[in-house]
């Protein structure tokens, strides 16, 4: 047997790997972002099968259902049933009431987050400058006749 001394350019070698199953054409070029097609996603099945689980809830849902699931409280003297983020908002009123400053902090930082800002009634020296203005605008917006000597 003789041993040849050929060896395969690359051009060759790509040949190869892309007509190994056959179903490469000679215009297709395996390389960067470019896999061989028999390692492509292929059609109709998942690229992850297990997937998320069906009725797996979110974080976000675990969480809002903790808040709003209602407990019993004792409060002036009677039970009452309260939701969650309704006894701990309660609790930390009663924190802050009893000059814990970090409780203060909180709910007041929660309140300016939350509260709409308050209007303050205007007084009469702002209107009277509000009015000013507005005959001054409105004065100087007046059409002017042209003087035309001509």
């Amino acid at each position: 047997m003789a041993v040849s001394d050929h060896k395969p350019n690359e051009d060759e070698t790509n040949a190869q790997d892309q007509s190994a199953d056959g179903a490469d054409g000679p215009d297709y070029s395996v390389g960067y972002k470019r896999p061989p097609r028999a390692h492509q996603f292929q059609p109709n099945k998942s690229g992850n099968p297990k997937g998320r689980p069906r009725g797996r809830r979110s974080f976000s849902t675990e969480v809002r259902e903790v808040l709003a699931e209602r407990i019993p409280v004792t409060e002036n003297g009677r039970k009452t049933k309260v939701s969650v983020s309704h006894a701990m908002l309660l609790r930390l009123r009663q924190q802050a009431l009893s000059g814990d400053i970090k409780a203060i902090d909180r709910l007041l930082g929660y309140a300016a987050a939350h509260l709409p800002p308050e209007r303050q009634p205007a007084s009469d020296a702002d209107a009277e400058h509000d009015a000013a203005i507005l005959a001054q605008w409105i004065r100087t917006q007046q059409v002017k006749p042209d003087h035309d000597d001509g």
